[in-house]
């Protein structure tokens, strides 16, 4: 009596599937690899430098305000002992502190674009139209919340940062970083409530700025990803 053999089926034969195809294939890919093969990301590596930027900035800002605060005389007169030269000192000091605020804003304007022209540099994406407009909304994001400052124009069409001497030597934009940060300078005579209530209102303000940017730039690089699929 012949001994009839039981068949089952066995997926042997098949060979390999390619990796691409076979999402079950946890060893190997997960969906989101899958989908970072087909969209390149700039996304981590950006907001990653975006923090560092910001790192930077608030360690050099707070080493700076410790220097000017250090020359602050709570409710001294503005020529306290040493006639008008002490005016002049008091001033000038200030001035430099709102100096350094002003170079340094631009500083960190030029760090967070840079931190995605890297960013983007390094995705290895072929859609340079799409890196483009990122890197444009990026830009104005930055002008809008950190650096953006006020110009003017003269007949010859020159165009030059506005002379603001009448609101604390400020040239940014109302909303700005660099705004928020001139203009709660305290005076060289302010009371230390008054340095330190001043104080918290400059690292809210950085705090702000910070969160503002990585939502911007998630916002757009999600625009820009949307307008492509459409």
């Amino acid at each position: 009596m012949r001994r009839r053999v039981r068949m089952e089926f066995s997926a042997s034969w098949m060979g390999k599937l390619e990796d691409r195809v076979l999402l079950s294939h946890a060893k190997h890919h997960n969906a989101s690899a899958a989908v970072a093969k087909t969209a390149p990301t700039v996304t981590t590596s950006a907001l990653a430098r975006v923090n560092q930027a910001f790192d930077t900035f608030s360690s050099d800002f707070t080493q700076a305000r410790a220097v000017y605060y250090s020359t602050i005389t709570p409710g001294a007169s503005s020529g306290s002992g040493s006639g008008q030269s002490g005016a002049n000192t008091s001033s000038d000091t200030k001035t430099a502190f709102q100096g350094y605020i002003t170079n340094r804003i631009q500083l960190l304007g030029q760090q967070l674009n840079s931190a995605v022209v890297q960013a983007i540099g390094g995705a290895h994406t072929t859609d340079s139209h799409l890196q483009a407009k990122l890197l444009t909304t990026f830009t104005r994001i930055v002008k809008n919340n950190v650096n953006g400052a006020k110009t003017k124009t003269d007949a010859s069409g020159v165009t030059t940062y506005a002379n603001i001497s009448n609101n604390n030597n400020n040239i940014f934009n109302v909303g700005t970083l660099g705004q928020a940060l001139i203009g709660t300078v305290p005076d060289q005579n302010a009371s230390t409530s008054t340095s330190q209530i001043d104080a918290l209102s400059q690292d809210q303000a950085i705090a702000v700025a910070r969160i503002a940017v990585i939502n911007g730039f998630v916002y757009a690089k999600n625009t820009v990803a949307n307008s492509k699929n459409h």
